[in-house]
């Protein structure tokens, strides 16, 4: 390999247009001499970080294109697949840090892959959820295709998994639900995936899940006819089930059986499908007839889950879950239970619920001398009703209780006096219900001034931004001991004396 000296590399990267003169002028005076190795050049600039090691690879190389995109530079690649890669990019003038899905140059004129990729681009931009990566352009640059999309700082699930060997129920099923939360809000457009697997599910490094590359597998016009000789690989695992349950091509429920397929190798870090790139047997009905049951990895795994991965991979789509939807809620049935399950220390522990069950301490000033307090507590959770109010019942608090965020709306609408003094929102069971529900009581004319708590679960800790707060009105994170619940309490019934 011919060996570059620094004036000759510092050429390169000007006809790459990566650095403009003042910076070029900048690395020169740093390095005291254009005498300087190549090698030099290359640290102190990527030291400095005006140059990444990727760019500095392609320079070496002698590659002249793949730095721009349109507008945006590329940093780092990220990842490659069969028909794209993915990178990460920065816009040259506002600075924006996103993720470039590039065609591969094969594909690109290829009419039908480009129509198959740009399709994905129009899918992904009408998709705007928290579990599903957004797409916000689909453009070309010269002869490449392109799609801009949000930068996820984590890792795919597969990759997660992989180096995890496997995940805890609770950690399984807390991103199962996210990913059926984001394939159902696309599944009520009329959108299917076509493509479900761990790959295709980012998880960032606060934990949430979203889904990636909608449509793609099913978006090819191109047609085989044989199935044998599908073009698309992408789409082989669902053309052999499809064809292994006698259904027609893109029947909307083969995403359930890839979604149990998921929540499987999750739980056991084994794949239920025998894995292999050879297409017949990718298409082969005994792949699917012989799947080993979930018990024989984790024989101890909650028979409710047993049963919902179960129902997820029937081959009789009849007999399967009918949405993502359907999934996910009775997942969440499940989950507190699994929740529990996996916080009690010892068999005479009392059950976790999400809140600490201690001792509150000494009754406050507030409780003790003024009249009773009543707390409206918003919670579809019945043990972890009951034991609010068994504890603020004993600290001289009338609770009420109810389920629906909207009906303890309804309450105060309803009522010449406020039917409580402080009203608690949870999200533990209800999500995103009852954070709409807090936000609308701080909104309602006549709720906006009653003191309100809102509980976000582990989980939902994302979502505090979006919480709509003041001095009466504040978040509190789980878990929480019952005795700073109660000063929570005690302040916002404090504030609104104040007022």
């Amino acid at each position: 390999m011919l060996t570059l000296s620094a004036e000759q590399f510092a050429q390169r990267v000007t006809d790459a247009n990566l650095l403009d003169e003042r910076q070029l002028e900048s690395i020169w005076t740093d390095l005291g001499s254009r005498e300087a190795s190549a090698e030099d050049f290359k640290q102190l600039a990527v030291r400095r970080q005006l140059l990444t090691n990727y760019q500095v690879e392609k320079l070496t190389r002698g590659d002249r294109t793949g730095f721009f995109y349109g507008n945006y530079q590329t940093l780092y690649l990220i990842g490659t697949g069969t028909f794209a890669r993915v990178y990460r990019a920065v816009h040259r003038d506002t600075g924006a840090i996103v993720a470039l899905k590039v065609l591969r140059n094969r594909y690109s004129s290829d009419p039908e892959e480009t129509k198959s990729f740009l399709r994905e681009g129009r899918i992904g931009k009408t998709l705007r959820h928290p579990n599903v990566v957004p797409i916000h352009d689909v453009d070309t640059f010269g002869k490449s295709y392109y799609l801009v999309m949000d930068f996820v700082e984590g890792r795919n699930l597969r990759e997660f998994v992989k180096v995890r060997q496997k995940l805890r129920p609770i950690e399984g099923v807390n991103l199962m639900i996210q990913i059926t939360d984001g394939l159902d809000y696309a599944f009520q457009r009329g959108i299917t995936h076509r493509d479900m697997k761990l790959s295709n599910v980012l998880v960032s490094s606060t934990g949430t899940a979203q889904l990636v590359d909608f449509g793609l597998a099913a978006a090819t016009g191109k047609q085989a006819d044989k199935v044998e000789e599908h073009p698309n690989p992408r789409a082989i695992d669902y053309a052999g089930l499809e064809r292994a349950t006698g259904v027609r091509k893109d029947d909307k429920r083969s995403d359930i059986y890839f979604l149990g397929c998921m929540l499987y190798h999750m739980l056991t870090g084994h794949a239920p499908l025998h894995e292999t790139k050879h297409r017949i047997q990718r298409l082969s009905m005994n792949r699917f007839q012989e799947v080993v049951p979930i018990t024989h990895h984790e024989p101890n795994l909650p028979q409710h889950l047993v049963m919902i991965v179960k129902k997820a991979m029937q081959l009789n789509p009849n007999s399967r879950y009918q949405s993502p939807g359907e999934v996910r809620e009775h997942l969440k049935i499940a989950f507190p239970k699994i929740k529990r399950t996996a916080a009690v220390p010892a068999p005479e522990g009392p059950a976790d619920v999400g809140i600490s069950d201690v001792d509150l301490g000494p009754i406050s000033p507030l409780a003790a001398h003024a009249p009773a307090h009543t707390i409206m507590l918003v919670e579809s959770d019945t043990e972890l009703q009951d034991l609010l109010r068994e504890k603020m019942k004993k600290r001289g608090f009338r609770v009420l209780v109810t389920s629906d965020p909207t009906r303890a709306l309804g309450r105060f609408e309803t009522s010449t006096v406020s039917p409580a003094d402080c009203v608690i929102f949870s999200t533990s069971e209800l999500g995103m219900k009852a954070l709409n529900g807090f936000n609308m009581f701080g909104e309602l004319k006549q709720t906006r001034k009653v003191p309100a708590i809102l509980l976000l679960d582990e989980e939902h800790l994302t979502w505090a931004d979006q919480a709509k707060t003041n001095t009466h009105r504040t978040i509190v994170q789980m878990p929480i001991k019952l005795s700073q619940l109660k000063a929570h309490i005690d302040e916002m019934l404090g504030s609104a004396v104040d007022h």
